[in-house]
């Protein structure tokens, strides 16, 4: 049943998905059905260049009603994909952002709103229709903007638009340049979106101006397109987006680094961490607190860890009762024992002097989750005691912003910058959502750096690693491919890898903890490495000393290794674990980790929820094709 289920959401998410992408598709995908309302007399386009890169261009549209229409709409892509040229002459495609601007249409009132990256112009009034013969004059400026290819300049523009949805009866066009450019670096191309065929208009230039006519009639969804490949250096003095964002986004990411390895520098080295190699933990410290301090935060591990603790301290017995344990108080908590630990410990016994595991099943979990919290609050600044120093650890998560930072300034105002699209957007957005549970992944792993094994730290930053930079890198390269831009995204994963890594080593242990560092990971090597001799000269000299040893061993994740040295050794059975026939049996890591992994499936279970709860815890010019330039578009009436 949980495999149907699960195999259902998939279909469910791949269904949704391919919903959402059909709802992304353009808006003039939708309309690609001649409209025979009316009929296309005269489409006459006047486009005059400048040397800004500025197409001003003015549009003189006849068309006969057939019907009553309110009258025309006209939309102009100010977004997309235009065709470059590569090192090598080779076809590159970019997005773009133009800025259009201007946008007059003579005695008719003009609606404008900016829809799918196209600005949509709707013409004519919703409570009126006209009949007949009618003509639209409109205006606009196109600013095409620097396009980020220093190779060359290029002039592209969709003289007809491809998106028109009746045929034309006459189309003609003039093109004045700020320059003239030689005849041989121009090609046009006639036909719907993405044709390559030639162009059957009658064209002639006259110095810097070139016109055309068609030579009959052009069908529905059929445009012009003109393109030349200039030298760099035809436009002068372009609209650059964000030209004054450039260096603020440079300065950020060259400042924002620089300033957290200042900070590491100043208060986040730690003291030296010197190993010393002991058979004991360090004096007066509890298996939790041992678990709190190797890797910075408390678990219910820790606490679990006590019940075993306070076995081999004497204070309570463990018993096996078929498959359930019978926990039995043989003596009470010294009056020195912190609050979280009297807290667990009065919550075992709180109902008499034994208490069987299985009736504790999801009523233990508030006391649990209480001692938690005490258990966090044993160290502090206050009590002198603290782990981290304060200001450390305020730095680790400015690093953490900062890093986050980055990325953003990388991804998203890079990509706004290089191309204002929402589409760019996105891809950012995406790249610095993944990067945070890399951040999270990472310091988590940090802080349990000494207790892991090397397999599981190749492991976990590896996967750190495929999600914080395979995310951030595969954003940056679709920014790339789609925009040329690399700089600022890629000096923005930098800065986000540098601030990563000063944010997971930012926190800086104090004087104390290091020095209960150096004994806790001296007991670590001690149960790892420790030679045969010396052990059984322990088991010797004081064999209990063995389940002392056990719960830090648990803590410190080598308990698998210290149970198999235990039964290398054939160290008598504890006496605080009873067999069901009441009495001592045979104690091995099975029997350890069934009885740990038997309180952590009991003791740790939330209560069930009730009814009614409602929430829970926790250098070619190329021909280049039709459609392929700037502004075109298309519309129709309405």
């Amino acid at each position: 049943m949980k495999e149907k289920r699960k195999t259902a959401r998939i279909f469910a998410g791949l269904l949704l998905f391919l919903l959402a992408g059909l709802w992304m598709l353009p808006a003039s995908a939708e309309t690609r059905k001649p409209d025979t309302a009316y009929s296309t007399e005269l489409y006459e386009v006047n486009v005059t260049l400048s040397e800004q890169n500025v197409y001003h261009v003015e549009e003189t549209i006849q068309v006969d009603f057939h019907t009553a229409r309110h009258g025309l709409y006209r939309y102009i892509p100010y977004e997309g994909e235009v065709e470059t040229v590569g090192p090598e002459g080779e076809p590159v495609y970019r997005r773009y952002r133009a800025k259009i601007s201007n946008i007059q249409v003579e005695g008719w009132p003009c609606s404008v709103s900016w829809e799918n990256g196209n600005a949509v112009l709707r013409i004519g009034e919703e409570d009126s229709t006209v009949r007949g013969e009618q003509t639209y004059r409109i205006s606009f400026d196109f600013d095409a903007g620097e396009d980020g290819v220093d190779s060359m300049d290029q002039i592209y523009l969709n003289l007809i638009p491809q998106g028109w949805q009746t045929g034309i009866s006459k189309a003609r066009f003039s093109l004045t340049l700020p320059k003239e450019v030689p005849a041989e670096a121009f090609s046009f191309t006639q036909g719907g979106f993405g044709s390559t065929g030639e162009t059957d208009f009658r064209i002639t230039q006259e110095g810097r101006v070139w016109t055309g006519e068609s030579s009959g009639w052009l069908p529905p969804f059929e445009g012009l397109t003109v393109r030349a490949v200039v030298e760099e250096g035809y436009f002068q003095n372009e609209r650059v987006p964000g030209l004054f964002l450039r260096p603020l986004a440079w300065a950020l990411l060259i400042l924002l680094p620089a300033g957290m390895l200042f900070l590491y520098l100043k208060i986040g080295r730690d003291p030296r961490i010197i190993p010393v190699m002991t058979v004991s933990p360090p004096a007066g410290m509890t298996s939790a607190e041992a678990g709190v301090v190797i890797d910075g935060m408390a678990s219910q591990k820790d606490l679990l860890s006590l019940i075993v603790y306070w076995a081999s301290k004497g204070l309570l017995m463990i018993q096996e009762e078929g498959s359930d344990l019978i926990l039995t108080r043989r003596s009470s908590l010294p009056g020195t024992a912190p609050v979280y630990e009297r807290t667990l410990f009065d919550g075992l016994f709180q109902n008499g002097e034994q208490v069987k595991l299985s009736e504790l099943k999801g009523t233990f979990y508030h006391r649990l989750a209480l001692a938690l919290q005490l258990l966090s609050r044993h160290f502090s600044h206050r009590k002198g005691n603290a782990l981290y120093t304060k200001g450390s650890l305020g730095g680790s998560w400015a690093a953490f912003a900062a890093g986050l930072a980055c990325a953003g300034v990388g991804l998203l105002l890079g990509g706004w910058l290089a191309v204002a699209s929402a589409g760019i957007l996105i891809v950012g957005a995406v790249g610095l959502i993944l990067l945070v549970p890399a951040y999270v992944g990472l310091m988590g792993l940090t802080f349990s750096w000494h207790k892991k094994s090397r397999a599981f730290r190749i492991a976990a930053l590896a996967g750190c690693l495929l999600a914080g930079l395979g995310g951030t890198g595969t954003a940056a390269f679709l920014l790339w491919r789609d925009t040329g831009a690399w700089g600022i995204p890629l000096l923005g994963i930098a800065g986000a890898v540098v601030c990563g890594v000063l944010c997971c080593v930012m926190p800086r242990r104090t004087e104390q903890c290091a020095q209960w560092m150096g004994e806790l990971l001296g007991l670590r090597e001690f149960i790892l490495y420790a030679e045969k001799e010396r052990l059984e000269q322990l088991a010797e000299e004081n064999p209990e000393s063995f389940y002392e040893i056990l719960p830090f061993a648990y803590v410190l994740d080598v308990s698998d290794v210290w149970c198999r040295r235990l039964e290398e050794l054939a160290v008598e059975p504890p006496d605080w674990y009873q067999t069901s026939y009441g009495t001592r049996g045979y104690f091995n890591y099975l029997v350890f980790r069934s009885c740990m992994n038997q309180m952590s499936q009991t003791l740790a279970v939330p209560p069930p929820e009730t009814k009614g709860s409602s929430g829970r815890f926790g250098s070619s010019s190329g021909g280049g094709f039709s459609g392929g330039g700037f502004s075109g578009g298309g519309g129709g009436s309405w």
